[in-house]
């Protein structure tokens, strides 16, 4: 949902919808599927409520107070950002102006220096200093992002390369066959995103991909293509962390260190939060199925 996000950004450009009219599509399934997470957790967590810190939150703590100039104006910069993109302005000029503003910040109310800001603006922020709080606040740069930008190049590249040697026609033959309903459309739309991400291990591929071959068929039924990119970020971008060979999985499951069993049991929630677009599919095939059966 942030609106400088790569993935939102990536799925706003293939789908060519604008990040107002995706937000409204998206807070269909976020909403309920965050009131119903607080619910279970709040729930699940009962037994675990502490009524002092620990140790090393107070330490955290303690750190960023002495370190840093903690005010509630830092909160405009995130609030700029969320506005200028509600209000339809381009990502690009959202990116400059929050790179600007936030270069005023920390020179006015953190002290910064010119070197240190170019610095981190270009390598990222690590505070050596304090392996405790570079543990946690680690990251960021122009420099970190070229490889991710090369990634997307590629999954690009790989993209047109299927298109224009028959690939695509040959892998999509089938999903295109009586493509008469738009219950089917958003099912098979929904499929081949999940099965993209999960094939090449990339939810670039399964942006890409189904928002290539699916665009025009969402025009040809009077859909709006923020749904088209709803039922993308509903499906091949959300079922990563379940697959534990995923990156964003291997990441949480370091960061936790806790066992994949018990990360998937928690991610696959939202998979199969009733109000999800996933689940929807995943409903639909298991009555298919029953049908056949």
């Amino acid at each position: 949902m942030a609106p400088v996000a790569g993935l939102v950004n990536l799925t706003l450009n293939v789908c060519e919808v604008s990040y107002k009219e995706y937000v409204k599509k998206a807070l269909k399934t976020l909403f309920p599927t965050v009131v119903m997470s607080a619910i279970i957790f709040a729930v699940l967590g009962k037994p675990y409520v502490f009524t002092e810190l620990t140790p090393s939150v107070l330490s955290i703590q303690g750190k960023l107070v002495s370190t840093y100039t903690l005010t509630p104006v830092l909160l405009l910069l995130p609030l700029l950002i969320m506005g200028l993109a509600l209000f339809g302005v381009t990502t690009v000029r959202i990116m400059s102006i929050s790179l600007l503003t936030g270069s005023v910040f920390s020179v006015l109310i953190q002290k910064m220096s010119l070197s240190q800001l170019i610095n981190i603006v270009l390598r990222g922020y690590h505070p050596a200093f304090d392996p405790e709080l570079a543990e946690v606040l680690s990251g960021g740069g122009i420099i970190p992002m070229i490889e991710v930008i090369f990634i997307i190049l590629t999954v690009l590249s790989i993209s047109y390369i299927f298109e224009y040697t028959g690939v695509t026609g040959m892998l999509t033959k089938g999903l295109l066959k009586n493509l008469n309903s738009v219950k089917t459309l958003y099912l098979r739309t929904g499929l081949l995103s999940m099965l993209m991400t999960t094939v090449c291990c990339d939810q670039a591929m399964g942006i890409i991909m189904p928002a290539k071959i699916f665009k025009t068929h969402f025009d040809r039924f009077h859909k709006e293509r923020a749904t088209l990119a709803q039922i993308i970020a509903d499906t091949g971008i959300i079922i990563a962390p379940l697959e534990f060979w995923n990156v964003n999985a291997l990441i949480i499951n370091c960061i936790n260190r806790c066992s994949r069993i018990s990360i998937w049991a928690l991610h696959s929630f939202v998979l199969f939060d009733p109000s999800n677009v996933a689940n929807r599919f995943i409903t639909k095939i298991m009555k298919n199925k029953c049908r056949k059966g």
